[in-house]
């Protein structure tokens, strides 16, 4: 076997686009919930050809459920794991400091005029 005729040594290697990780970046800009979109079009993939398949109980209509059903699951798999994907992206905002103390601060007691007066269990008050 050869090299890859697709190897270009002057080119840089380059992913393929993922589609469902660009449709979840541009809704994600836009305010849209992509999850949701998705899992609404799943939806509707599934309950369109079985209600169908209700209304006219044809062969040919459980077979299309059962492929609907098929492609469903499986675009519904791509939008999760574009949901979960490392985009490959830097930050856009560099991550905040945390200022840490240098010394925890002193704890001082409290003087007896400043100490709260003990609580005796007849001190009660109905609510």
């Amino acid at each position: 076997m050869g090299p890859d005729p697709r190897f270009r040594p002057d080119r840089p290697l380059t992913m393929r686009r993922n589609p469902f990780l660009d449709f979840q970046l541009t809704a994600e800009r836009a305010g849209y919930p992509a999850l949701l979109i998705v899992s609404l079009v799943c939806l509707t993939l599934v309950v369109v050809p079985v209600a169908l398949l209700a209304l006219t109980q044809a062969v040919w209509v459980l077979v299309l459920a059962l492929l609907s059903l098929g492609g469903a699951i499986a675009i519904l798999t791509a939008g999760i794991g574009a949901a979960f994907a490392d985009r490959g992206e830097p930050d856009r905002e560099p991550p905040k400091s945390v200022a840490v103390p240098e010394e925890p601060p002193q704890v001082m007691p409290l003087r007896q005029s400043e100490a709260p007066a003990p609580r005796d269990e007849h001190d009660r008050k109905a609510a």
